[in-house]
């Protein structure tokens, strides 16, 4: 009986729909938000869109026991923007150190141009580099 009830169980759950997103793509070029202090951008989007010389990152420095990142990010074109900020707080050296090759970058800067929050994905969706 238990078994049956457990075979039964399995069938009623397998027959419901699901949802799939396979193959979903996103891209995300740099976009620098001045009035709330927030860049974000994933580095594929926006290295393969226009305008040229637009880019966002971090850059993790470490030096003896102490470690610092400063991240930047500049959206190009005929009125460029640019925007950066640094830490030394191990949480915001952490999280820029997780950043991969084609990440997803969300930062914000406090008025003293220091980083308040650095968030990274690196999810499959993300667009890649083109060569």
């Amino acid at each position: 009986m238990k078994r049956a009830l457990t075979l039964s169980m399995f069938v009623a759950i397998a027959a419901i729909p699901v949802l799939a997103s396979a193959g979903t793509k996103s891209s995300n070029p740099v976009s620098i938000d001045t009035v709330n202090r927030r860049a974000s951008g994933s580095t594929g989007s926006t290295r393969n869109t226009s305008p040229s010389g637009s880019y966002i990152g971090c850059q993790v420095i470490a030096s003896g026991a102490s470690s610092s990142v400063v991240c930047s990010a500049r959206v190009g074109g005929a009125s460029p923007v640019f925007r950066s900020c640094s830490s030394s707080t191990a949480a915001m050296v952490t999280a820029a150190a997780a950043i991969g090759t084609d990440s997803d970058i969300v930062f914000y800067w406090d008025t003293s141009g220091v980083c308040s929050t650095i968030y990274t994905s690196n999810y499959s969706d993300n667009e890649p580099k083109a060569p």
